[in-house]
């Protein structure tokens, strides 16, 4: 049985767009998402696509890995990440959205047009993109230090819905749909690599497997991929 514990740094993870057309108008979960689009290239599925990596590279790369069925076949990191890419295509902007209306109904109607009022203020991006770039002082962003450096103020109003936004997407990062999504695409990748490593000589599985993020029990991934196919089951019911 292999047991991977995943730690996710807490902070910020932006998410990249989805259709909506400008004439439009916004959805609250829109603005939000509008505002990680601005000051950031990153997002939530990309983050849970690269702990999938590392996770998936340590579990058949490490030295109590499969190395000989590795060798013979001729698997490399290459053709891992290129599986787990294909498995989270699928669920990029699906990702998206629940983040994204799970921020906002946590968020009030003031906070979200701050946050989106900055996303649109190319000054107020670059001041928040400064400080995102600097270590956090006592556990804060720190605004101040930009505003030293010549970047614009950025309002209170701002700031403290900055806090509340930071810990909507936390929580977040901390449910447990985010948990069926990395597990669950993580266990299928798991699935497709031993399929490509096993051969008339050996047989390759990760029976037992056991996968978990920070703050969560680890669960199997007999239950991880059971929990994934209900969530497609749902979106395939609701389109």
């Amino acid at each position: 049985m292999r047991n991977s514990v995943i730690l996710l740094v807490s902070g910020i993870a932006m998410l990249c767009a989805t259709g909506c057309t400008a004439q439009e108008p916004l959805e609250n979960w829109q603005k939000t998402q509008h505002f990680e689009r601005a000051v950031s290239d990153s997002s939530l599925a990309r983050m849970l696509e690269q702990l999938s990596q590392r996770t998936v590279t340590d579990m058949v790369m490490a030295p109590d890995g499969p190395l000989d069925a590795i060798a013979d076949a001729g698997f490399t990191v290459e053709e891992s990440d290129t599986l787990i890419r294909r498995g989270y295509a699928p669920y990029s902007l699906q990702i998206t959205e629940y983040a994204h209306r799970q921020i906002a109904d946590a968020l009030s109607q003031d906070d979200i047009d701050a946050l989106f009022s900055a996303g649109t203020d190319p000054q107020a991006i670059e001041a928040v993109m400064c400080a995102y770039g600097r270590p956090a002082v006592d556990g804060q962003v720190d605004w101040d230090g930009c505003t030293a450096q010549g970047f614009v103020e950025l309002p209170e109003d701002f700031r403290d819905a900055h806090v509340r936004y930071s810990a909507a997407y936390q929580a977040v990062v901390d449910s447990p749909r985010t948990q069926t999504y990395f597990g669950g695409v993580s266990c299928r990748v798991l699935d497709q690599v031993a399929a490509r490593l096993t051969s008339e000589q050996r047989m390759i599985d990760f029976d037992g497997t056991t996968l978990g993020m920070r703050g969560q029990p680890q669960q199997d991934c007999v239950i991880l991929k059971a929990d994934l196919d209900a969530l497609d089951q749902s979106a395939a019911q609701g389109s």
